[in-house]
């Protein structure tokens, strides 16, 4: 029955977790332990260009048409694979319906929710019309965090979000494959000639993918500073400017071979023509005769050939100056080069002004122009997570139960089932990371989360509730208040010890009253028994707060129990602190006869103890506990009926307890009584004093418990020092050098009934 239940809790807490929550959940918590998942490199490297308003003159605009083709080609010039420029427009979707492979009706259902303008159909974004028709202006948005639109569908045409559109084109404009779960890249060029990949990026259940967490700082990603472009542009041009002007002045008439100038000219032509492969070739070309021509022997014949001081002096500066020019664009140009050698580079603007363009919710903690760096480095590292189908989370979530079930079975105790549940939380949690983390493989977390934390309400309250019929039944088995640290030592014995019964080491506390009789003779029946209970309420507080358990209840008489049902090797001190404690209830209990005759009725107090208060205190009653303490083995065992049950000493043992209280109830002792097995464990606590009775011969000797040795009390510890050495004197027959010190200490306490009780004696014999 117990498996049974144990099943359909698992069932029903994964039923339960799998209506409650969806696939959203899981994603917004993906996303948002996207900062724990370390980024994949490229497969070709990218290099991040940040534009800032510094970097440039007024003069100069980095993004316009003329710029952007100047810049595009200086970089596949210096080495790098092809640049992207950001896009102004974040909400701009480029039509790309030739790219898609068509697929059949209905099969890609998922509109983007993404407020987006369509740009009417153009291969280059650089002269696209962003003219928005209308149809297009009223879409809602409703982005997760973190995740960007790729693909749009209107209806029947696809179109590509600006920076998935910019990477198309820059990946040799691979067909396009989209479904519910994905959009699919096939024949992906990386401009290498032999490099040809397929790359799947899985989409989450709104249409967008999952962005990776970026960097926050611009400095953090590989980055070449924008005005290397620019400087390097302006130091070309000002070397072409410098050229013209040496030209002009005849510098190159006698060259036997083509000018540096010319070469360059036709560069330029070239680069008009757009034909890159011959103005990279004339470029080259230009480098060198441009070296030869600043390193030869045409400044030397230029000067020969001049006399006049001025033209010599001219003809020196504009070499000097154009050789300090020309090095100073060659140094630029190696380290940009090294810099950019076999890469992408995204020129990305990422001045102050740009947060007027903040277009998604990326956008709102990270520099908007980062959107097309992030997605074209995503799909060359294919740095994608795949979501794992949801029956997967429900499978993960139902063996997790199973294991949970499987070990909570085996334990006993609730802070340990509770501390289980946090562990095995903490542990599928770490769990499910990891597999995201080191496998990019995302199973859920919500459904197998919420399915464990429900199964352990529900069996960690079953635990409770068991835990409480457990104590129930034990208190019906002691049939009396236990203490709660020893019925959770006592829940975990065998049954069979406590009703079969063993001998073990305890010790055994007696007390009642001294002089009942006085409290009979004033009090009627119902007055006795009201007092009694307060009383008892009392003395059985004292003994459960040292551990002890009530044994009996005879008359006035309270038996105590020390040490059992479960051993303790100190039970011998804590009977002793039990009754020291009950003796200061005495002074507490006479307090309370005292004060509430005196003052109104407490709320709540019952009418026949307040009466019994009233009457002890017109009688002048006072309260004082005889205690006897014995410790020894006494044979314990749970006795009675099924109906009522407690646990007991079994033989005689008890008795001895009873005696020795009844023994200071005689000689009328203030203090405790213990005999000497409760000695020989005590007297390295407590300050005890030795009785002996002359009558009786081998008789043996109890002590009585004066004070504790930390109570620092000189007097008292020389009282008992001197006493100790009366009773040893009168075990050796010395009994008048005994009785000698027995009348000294006695002048010094006259209220020793002890005392005088042991002086009796002597003079009996003398």
């Amino acid at each position: 029955m117990k498996k049974v239940f144990y099943i359909l809790s698992a069932i029903f807490a994964v039923g339960l977790s799998s209506l409650l929550l969806f696939t959203t959940v899981d994603q917004k918590i993906f996303l948002y332990l996207q900062k724990i998942i370390p980024e994949r490199e490229p497969a070709v490297p990218l290099v991040l260009v940040p534009v800032s308003d510094s970097d440039f003159g007024d003069d100069f605009s980095p993004f316009s048409a003329q710029s952007k083709e100047n810049i595009r080609i200086l970089a596949r010039e210096l080495g790098c694979k092809d640049v992207v420029f950001d896009s102004d427009d974040k909400n701009s979707f480029v039509y790309i319906d030739p790219l898609v492979e068509k697929v059949k009706a209905g099969v890609e259902k998922k509109a983007p929710l993404f407020n987006f303008k369509i740009v009417f159909p153009s291969k280059d974004l650089l002269c696209a019309d962003t003219k928005t028709p209308s149809a297009f202006k009223n879409i809602n948005s409703k982005n997760l965090p973190y995740s960007f639109h790729l693909v749009a569908k209107k209806d029947g045409k696809y179109y590509a979000a600006s920076a998935f559109s910019q990477s198309l084109d820059l990946l040799g404009s691979p067909e396009l494959r989209v479904s519910d779960s994905a959009l699919l890249l096939k024949n992906v060029s990386l401009h290498d000639g032999n490099s040809s990949i397929s790359v799947k990026i899985p989409r989450l259940s709104d249409g967008s993918i999952a962005l990776n967490y970026p960097k926050k700082s611009w400095s953090e990603y590989k980055n070449v500073s924008f005005s290397r472009f620019y400087n390097l542009l302006a130091l070309e041009k000002n070397l072409y400017e410098k050229l013209n002007l040496m030209s002009e002045q005849g510098f190159f008439f006698e060259l036997k071979s083509e000018s540096p100038l010319d070469v360059l000219n036709s560069a330029l032509r070239a680069k008009k023509s757009r034909n890159e492969n011959e103005y990279f070739f004339y470029k080259k070309k230009f480098f060198v005769l441009m070296s030869a021509f600043l390193s030869g022997n045409q400044e030397r014949s230029l000067c020969e050939a001049s006399s006049d001081e001025k033209n010599l002096v001219f003809i020196k500066d504009s070499f000097d100056s154009c050789r300090k020019l020309f090095a100073e664009i060659e140094t630029l140009r190696v380290k940009l080069s090294d810099s950019i050698q076999n890469s992408f580079c995204v020129f990305a603007l990422c001045s102050d002004s740009q947060v007027d363009f903040i277009s998604s919710p990326f956008d709102e903690y990270f520099p908007a122009s980062l959107v097309s760096y992030v997605v074209l480095s995503m799909i060359l590292a294919r740095d994608f997570v795949f979501f794992c189908p949801d029956w997967i989370s429900l499978a993960v979530a139902a063996i997790f139960c199973l294991i949970f079930i499987f070990l909570a079975r085996r334990i006993k105790k609730n802070v340990l089932m509770i501390l289980f549940s946090v562990l095995l939380i903490v542990f599928m949690s770490c769990a499910l990371i990891f597999a995201l983390v080191h496998f990019s493989v995302f199973a859920g977390i919500s459904i197998p989360l919420a399915s464990i934390f429900i199964l352990a309400l529900i069996l960690n309250q079953y635990h409770f509730a068991e835990s409480r019929q457990k104590l129930f039944e034990q208190t019906q088995l002691f049939s009396q208040q236990i203490p709660p640290l020893l019925l959770k030592k006592i829940n975990t014995l065998p049954a069979d010890s406590i009703n079969s019964g063993e001998k073990i080491e305890v010790s055994v506390l007696s007390t009642s009253i001294h002089g009942r009789d006085s409290l009979t003779s004033v009090l009627n029946e119902v007055q006795f028994a009201a007092f009694m209970n307060y009383y008892f309420e009392k003395i059985s507080s004292a003994v459960i707060k040292f551990n002890g358990i009530i044994e009996s209840y005879r008359d006035d008489e309270v038996i105590s129990l020390f040490g059992a049902p479960v051993f303790d090797q100190n039970h011998c001190a804590s009977a002793v602190n039990a009754a020291r404690e009950i003796k200061n209830l005495d002074k507490a209990m006479n307090g309370d006869i005292q004060t509430f005759p005196k003052s109104p009725k407490p709320e709540g107090m019952n009418d026949d103890l307040y009466t019994a208060f009233f009457i002890l205190n017109h009688n002048c009653i006072k309260i004082l506990t005889d205690v006897g303490i014995w410790s020894g083995k006494a044979f314990c065992v749970c006795m009675g009926s099924y109906s009522k049950k407690s646990y007991r000493i079994s033989d005689f043992s008890w008795k001895n307890a009873v005696e020795l209280k009844n023994f200071g109830a005689k000689i009328e002792a203030s203090g405790i009584i213990i005999d000497e097995n409760t000695a020989e464990f005590v007297k390295n606590d407590y300050i005890l004093r030795k009785i002996c009775s002359v009558h009786e011969e081998n008789s043996k000797t109890v002590c009585e418990v004066l004070d504790s040795l930390s109570s620092d009390d000189d007097k008292l510890w020389n009282y008992a020092n001197y006493w100790n050495q009366a009773t040893d004197l009168l075990k050796k027959g010395e009994k008048s050098k005994a009785l000698a010190i027995f009348l000294k200490l006695l002048e010094g306490r006259p209220d020793d009934n002890i005392a005088r009780y042991s002086i009796k004696q002597l003079n009996t014999v003398e």
